[in-house]
C-alpha cells in the first residue's frame, strides 16, 4: 500500500535481507504466490499488485511482487494510510491524507512523454544524477544495481517503452533549451531532511528555523514582517547573479500599494464589492490581502460600507 501511494515498487520474497540470493534448494509453489496476491487484495483498497515466480542463477526460486503506482489513494481495509519515503513506510494522517487524495486525482503532467531522448540530455546533469543516486544511503542496493536506463525508468525520468524523457526527466536532466520549451510551468514540492536524516515538518517553524536563518545570514534570502506573519523571499541580487528569468507577479505586492489600488478603483467604480475589486485590481493578489486592507481602511475612516453580509459594498468616504 505504501508503494502504491508513492511511486510503485518491487518486493522480493524468499531472499533474506543479508543475502543476494535464495537458498539453492528453495522451491516456490504457485499456490503461495496466488495466496500472497489474495491476501493483499483482501486487506487493502486500491492496490494493484501481481506476483511472478523467478529462478535465481543458483537454482533457487523466489517470489517477486510488483506494486503499481496507484491512480487513487490506497489504504488498508481498516482505513489506515501509508506512503514510502526512502526505505521506510510512513503512516499518513490528517492533512497528509487529504493532500494525497488530491494529488492522485490530478492530471500527471510530469509523466507525459517529451519529444527529447535521454541520450540528448545535459551530459553533466545526467552523470551527476546517476552518481548521486548510486552513492545515496537512501537508495536500496537493489535499485543501485540497475542499468542507467532502468534507473531512469524507475524514477519516471524516462518512458519505459522508449528512449524519450518524461517532462519530469526534462526538468532534472534536460538542457536549458529543452526546459524552456516545455509547455507548462510545474509546481515542485520538495522533501527536506535534517542533518540526522530525519524528515523535516515544513509546517513547523521551529524545525525550519536553522535552515531558514542560515539562508538569511548568508544574504541568500530576505525577510519581511515579524513573528507568525514573517515572509521569506530570495534576495534579488542572487537572482540577478544567477541570470534567473522569472516572471513578474503581484502576489507579493506591499500592503500600501494594495490600498492605493483600492482607492483608485473606487474613484472609478464608486461603490463595489470586494470580489469585484479583487478581479479588477489583480486576481494574482491574494484575496486575503485585499480583504485585510478593506478592513484596515474601514477602521481608518478612508472608506465606508453599505449593505450587509454577501451584499455589502464599499465606497470612498466623503
Amino acid at each position: 500500500m505504501a508503494f502504491s501511494n508513492a511511486q510503485g515498487g518491487v518486493i522480493d520474497y524468499g531472499i533474506e535481507d543479508d543475502t543476494d540470493a535464495p537458498p539453492a534448494d528453495q522451491k516456490v509453489s504457485e499456490d503461495i504466490a496466488i495466496n500472497l496476491e489474495n491476501k493483499i487484495s483482501g486487506k487493502t483498497l486500491n492496490v494493484s499488485a501481481h506476483t511472478e515466480i523467478l529462478t535465481h542463477e543458483n537454482g533457487g526460486q523466489y517470489i517477486r511482487l510488483y506494486i503499481a503506482r496507484g491512480t487513487s489513494s490506497a489504504s488498508t481495509t481498516s482505513g489506515k494510510y501509508f506512503t514510502r519515503v526512502s526505505d521506510n513506510s510512513v503512516p499518513l494522517t490528517g492533512d497528509d491524507i487529504t493532500r494525497l487524495s488530491a494529488e492522485k486525482g490530478y492530471y500527471r503532467w510530469e509523466d507525459e512523454e517529451s519529444k527529447w531522448s535521454w541520450k540528448d540530455a545535459d551530459k553533466e546533469k545526467l552523470k551527476m544524477l546517476l552518481q548521486n543516486l548510486r552513492n545515496s544511503n537512501r537508495v536500496s542496493e537493489f535499485i543501485k544495481q540497475k542499468e542507467d536506463k532502468e534507473l531512469l525508468d524507475y524514477y519516471f525520468l524516462t518512458v519505459e517503452e522508449s528512449d524519450k524523457m518524461t517532462n519530469l526527466g526534462v526538468l532534472f536532466i534536460g538542457t536549458q533549451s529543452q526546459r524552456g520549451r516545455l509547455m507548462n510551468a510545474p509546481v515542485v514540492q520538495c522533501i527536506q531532511f535534517d542533518q540526522y536524516g530525519e524528515l523535516l515538518n515544513l509546517k513547523n517553524r521551529n524545525e525550519l528555523s536553522p535552515w531558514l536563518d542560515k539562508l538569511v545570514d548568508d544574504c541568500i534570502v530576505e525577510t519581511s514582517g515579524s513573528k507568525n506573519r514573517k515572509e521569506y523571499r530570495v534576495n534579488a541580487a542572487v537572482l540577478k547573479q544567477s541570470d534567473y528569468k522569472g516572471t513578474t507577479s503581484l502576489k507579493r505586492i506591499e500592503p500600501y500599494r494594495i490600498r492605493e489600488l483600492i482607492i483608485e478603483d473606487l474613484k472609478i467604480y464608486e461603490c463595489s464589492g470586494v470580489k469585484d475589486m479583487h478581479q479588477r485590481i489583480g486576481i494574482e493578489i491574494p484575496y486575503k490581502k485585499v480583504l485585510e486592507q478593506i478592513k484596515a481602511m474601514l477602521s481608518d475612516g478612508i472608506i465606508e460600507s453599505e449593505g450587509e453580509n454577501r451584499w455589502i459594498k464599499y465606497k470612498l468616504k466623503k
